[in-house]
């Protein structure tokens, strides 16, 4: 049964598909989820996402966004991660799901949820920048991302002179 979206609701998807058309046009993407509903995209935005992944650009999923990313047929044979809610749907049609925090196939990457998200684009950026890049972003959002198995840390901890562990926020502007 298609989903029915109020007026306001379809404007506000609408403008979500606009602000990715705009994504596409950079080297990354970030497809939308219908509010954290199983959801396909139109076929403009299906048709865009497919040319910014094969001119092989990345594009990077959460939650529900990565039944978006399915209903352009890119994730067939791929593996990928989806909201947990989500879980048993995705494992029923697209086989290849893992149950993950994220997964990364080539330049495609999916997260499981917004903050697995975080932390997923943080080992991005960790990848493509290097690690002191990351700390310095990272502490200046007071953020410890986590390792794809949701424990381990990507950046180093801090300590202070007695050895007693302390916040990885560090203020640098006084």
């Amino acid at each position: 049964m298609p989903l029915k979206y109020t007026e306001d609701e379809q404007e506000y998807y609408d403008l979500l598909e606009l602000a990715s058309y705009l994504c596409l046009q950079w080297r990354l993407a970030r497809p939308p989820s219908k509010g954290g509903r199983i959801s396909k995209a139109s076929s403009c935005t299906r048709d865009l996402i497919r040319q910014h992944i094969n001119a092989g650009k990345s594009v990077f999923t959460t939650c529900t966004g990565s039944t978006v990313l399915a209903s352009t047929g890119l994730l067939d044979g791929k593996n990928a991660t989806i909201n947990h809610a989500g879980y048993k749907w995705a494992k029923e049609n697209y086989p290849a799901t893992k149950e993950k925090k994220w997964v990364v196939d080539g330049n495609i990457w999916t997260g499981a949820c917004a903050v697995a998200g975080m932390d997923m684009v943080a080992c991005w950026l960790k990848e493509q920048f290097g690690l002191e890049v990351l700390t310095y972003a990272a502490r200046n959002l007071d953020y410890e991302p986590r390792g794809v198995d949701g424990v381990s840390l990507v950046i180093p901890r801090r300590y202070d002179e007695s050895e007693k562990q302390i916040t990885t926020h560090a203020f640098f502007y006084y």
